[in-house]
């Protein structure tokens, strides 16, 4: 097996490598235990991180065991075919992750499999023009460094994170979701669920382009935005309210929608006011007079 050892990489930085789908093809041990930044630009072909067992076959005329020459750019989990093993090393502590231009990229890694040493250290999130990206993670991972988080022109998306993601968002500054035109809410949850949420960090919040966008949050559960401070939300004609639950904001003293400032007491009622008055005046249009 050919073994790859990088003690000292800190940065994985790929542009406009158009065939590019692994690594390494064939077995292979990659070690870059000091890695802390992963950015991708314009690979359509790669798959970032895979954790199914490598395809093999039995050759017909020497009855040779073949390894399958696709693999994923890391294969983080060891996988065991016969005697043969192909891993990747990380030290847990990445720190950045820069996905753009990966019209192929389907998952970051898929559910069920276990990222969270790896990705748990996360400070920055930015994915852009990714169009069958389907899910952001797994539902068990976990974002207790994450400060930003940026998504652009998804249009797999159709929930962003799962409730129990939302509440490891402590230390999250800044989030911009725009253009993922299929996404229907933010934080995704069962409606009964009322364990809180807080965003205890969270002072920049961006809607923009959402066709689809509900609301920030399907579940009743309480959120709590104790430093936000900027709400900006554009074009996203179909959120009728912020959140199922109640959203405390206690600095936040105006929202700006379609290039309007507006407040009504809360965030809650605010974008719901809005919402209602854009109805009536489409009533108005469409008939000649409000339908209340």
């Amino acid at each position: 097996m050919v073994k790859f050892v990088f003690p000292h990489l800190t940065s994985i930085n790929l542009k406009y490598l158009t065939k590019l789908k692994a690594f390494f093809v064939g077995v292979h041990s990659l070690q870059c235990k000091s890695l802390k930044t992963i950015k991708l630009f314009a690979c359509p072909t790669i798959e970032l991180f895979k954790a199914e067992p490598l395809r093999h076959q039995e050759s017909s005329k020497n009855d040779v065991l073949n390894i399958s020459t696709y693999q994923p750019l890391f294969v983080i989990e060891e996988e065991v075919l016969t005697s043969v093993k192909s891993t990747t090393q990380f030290t847990p502590g990445l720190r950045e992750l820069d996905l753009w231009d990966l019209p192929k990229l389907k998952y970051i890694c898929k559910e069920g499999f276990q990222m969270d040493p790896f990705l748990h250290f996360l400070e920055s999130i930015d994915v852009y023009q990714c169009s069958s990206l389907i899910k952001l993670v797994p539902s068990s991972v976990t974002f207790s460094y994450m400060t930003y988080l940026e998504v652009t022109s998804c249009n797999g998306l159709i929930n962003l994170i799962t409730h129990s993601t939302a509440k490891s968002l402590v230390k999250l500054t800044t989030m911009k979701i725009q253009r993922c035109y299929w996404l229907e809410d933010i934080v995704n949850g069962k409606e009964d669920e009322t364990n809180e949420i807080s965003f205890c960090s969270l002072r920049y919040l961006e809607l923009i382009s959402l066709q689809r966008l509900c609301r920030f949050c399907s579940c009743l559960c309480p959120i709590k935005f104790p430093m936000l401070e900027v709400v900006v939300v554009k074009k996203c004609p179909q959120m009728k309210l912020f959140s199922l639950g109640v959203a405390n904001t206690p600095n936040l003293q105006t929202v700006e929608i379609d290039e309007e400032n507006h407040w009504d007491g809360d965030l809650n009622q605010t974008v719901k006011n809005l919402f209602d008055d854009k109805e009536i005046n489409v009533n108005i249009l469409s008939t000649g007079c409000p339908t209340y």
